[in-house]
């Protein structure tokens, strides 16, 4: 993927439907304790696509650090939404982490500070990403049921974060003890989210994006496609696809869209009327192919062979 895709959009409905959209599975992460969260990068990109980059801006406050090792800063987030007919809005959301140290039995640090640098970025990351969820950027992740925590409770200002650690760790325990054999038994079912599978998923997402904007493809021809190579597995949204669909689904989906797209970009690169290809391959096929869309579920690696071979020889398309 090549830079950051740029929204073109008319009035605020259209920009808190861009803004509160969910993000694409591969652009979601799971930290240690299993929650999910989105990365900040993720969160910057989407103002940016939506908002530009002068219309919006992010100020910290100090970062200040607490007993027990915590450090905490405020974001303020401020969205200019006037060229949409809409206004300038600001919010302050207060973030805190706890610094990492190395083990008292380190062998050559102990219960040092591991990076504090690291503990800086990770506390204006989480702080940045709050205030973004008061406009409704990922907001759907704090909402969903067991991913929420005092990291992600957007409501508690003035908190006392020393405390707070106490406190989330006796919650935390108590849930982890009241819910573990739910986790387990989730574990056993949802094989489909295993890290390997993941990133199996995240591979065929990021070729996806890249195949479906090379064909220019509309979500009503995405949908068709999709629902068309899985019978069994149908989906009711083209953004479904990149948000529920298991990696089965997704694989057969992407190889589909593959050949097509390869050989639309390998043909436009070299510089021959497209034409010329598309007729010779329709005599191939014996039916009459307008665009490299009309590809789709029909060619394979062979297909793409054959046209290297012709792109090799032009002269013999015109004889």
């Amino acid at each position: 993927m090549e830079g950051i895709e740029l929204l073109e959009l008319n009035n605020m409905e259209e920009v808190q439907r861009a803004l509160s959209a969910p993000f694409r599975r591969d652009q979601v992460e799971k930290n240690a304790d299993g929650r999910e969260y989105i990365p900040v990068e993720f969160i910057r990109e989407r103002l940016i696509s939506v908002l530009r980059v002068d219309g919006f801006d992010v100020t910290y406050g100090e970062v200040i650090h607490h007993e027990e090792d915590w450090i905490t800063v405020n974001c303020t987030l401020t969205l200019d939404c006037t060229r949409f007919g809409g206004r300038e809005s600001t919010t302050t959301q207060p973030a805190g982490v706890r610094i990492k140290r190395f083990k008292a039995t380190h062998s050559t640090r102990p219960g040092q500070i591991m990076n504090l640098g690291n503990d800086y970025k990770a506390v204006k990351s989480l702080a940045l990403t709050k205030a973004a969820a008061d406009f409704g950027v990922g907001l759907y992740l704090a909402l969903k049921k067991g991913n929420n925590n005092g990291s992600s409770n957007y409501g508690n200002n003035n908190k006392n974060y020393s405390n707070q650690g106490k406190n989330n760790n006796h919650r935390n325990q108590s849930s982890n003890n009241q819910n573990q054999s739910k986790q387990n038994q989730k574990g056993k079912n949802n094989q489909q989210s295993s890290p390997q599978n993941d990133k199996e998923l995240k591979k065929y997402l990021y070729y996806l994006e890249a195949y479906e904007k090379e064909l220019e493809l509309t979500d009503a021809t995405k949908l068709k496609i999709f629902n068309t190579v899985n019978p069994k597995a149908p989906i009711q949204k083209a953004t479904d696809i990149y948000l529920k669909a298991d990696t089965n689904c997704v694989k057969r989906y992407t190889e589909t869209l593959k050949y097509p797209a390869v050989i639309k970009k390998e043909v436009l690169n070299s510089g021959i009327e497209p034409k010329l290809i598309l007729d010779y391959l329709s005599r191939a096929y014996a039916t009459e192919l307008k665009s490299f869309k009309s590809l789709i579920t029909l060619a394979d690696v062979k297909a793409l062979n054959a046209v290297r071979e012709q792109l090799k020889n032009p002269t013999a398309l015109t004889a």
